[in-house]
């Protein structure tokens, strides 16, 4: 699929990850967006659907989103952390090399074919999801010497996890974050669109939770300091990030 110079590119660990993350402004964004989901092949549901029909299912959640907001998706085909046997939340699990490669081959098609300048997306892999961790280096690799835009935003719901205040400082060292307020209709429609990863009572306890998204700029000196990081454990913790409420992106 060829890109278009003006879109925004949004790169999604999985199918859901940049929909709950940044529904707002993907819902208000002025330009076209394409999603670049990594990891999409998936044997992961709360509703029992067959392993071998989980990742059809996902991309049909998808095509909701698509068809709702006019957005665009596109997968690398590649497994996720359910069916490579990984747990979701070993944050000290090693980086697969050999799927970090794929990950940004793919990636680095996807960018050449867009171009332009339009902003590029990025997961800051906070809540240290093993896919999480692979996406954020392959679109580092991918992305090279590019003068691009960089923006990374905040999972949710890890940002709610306290555990990873940590390593949210780590990334941010000194950038100054946007937070953009969201009500709780706007988050119940973006959380409505995956049910099969969020029951009724998961979603009604996240629409009452998820107050905010957060991005804030990748400057490129930082891209090589995020990839030392991945790279070496336990994280340096930095001075605390001021963050201006209510900004704009």
């Amino acid at each position: 699929m060829i890109g278009r110079r003006d879109e925004i590119l949004v790169v999604s660990p999985h199918c859901d990850d940049a929909v709950l993350s940044l529904g707002t402004v993907l819902a208000h964004a002025r330009r076209p967006v394409r999603v670049l989901t990594v990891f999409d092949r998936s044997r992961s549901t709360i509703d029992g659907t067959p392993p071998g029909e989980v990742t059809a299912l996902r991309h049909a959640e998808d095509a909701r989103v698509a068809a709702a907001f006019g957005h665009r998706f596109d997968y690398a085909g590649l497994p996720d952390s359910s069916v490579r046997g990984v747990a979701w939340d070993d944050a000290r699990a090693p980086l697969d090399r050999a799927l970090l490669a794929r990950a940004a081959r793919w990636l680095s098609l996807r960018l050449a074919e867009s171009g332009g300048s339009a902003p590029l997306y990025l997961p800051a892999a906070i809540g240290m999801h093993p896919d999480h961790r692979l996406t954020l280096l392959a679109a580092l690799m991918a992305l090279g010497r590019s003068r691009r835009p960089v923006m990374l935003y905040a999972e949710q719901p890890y940002l709610l996890m306290s555990t990873h205040d940590h390593r949210l400082r780590c990334l941010m060292a000194a950038r100054r974050a946007v937070r953009l307020r969201i009500r709780p209709a706007a988050t119940a429609t973006m959380l409505a669109f995956y049910p099969s990863q969020l029951s009724p009572e998961r979603r009604a306890f996240l629409c009452g939770a998820i107050r905010h998204e957060v991005v804030w700029e990748l400057k490129h000196r930082d891209a090589r300091r995020i990839a030392r990081l991945d790279r070496r454990a336990p994280l340096r913790r930095p001075a605390a990030s001021a963050v201006r409420r209510n900004g704009t992106v």
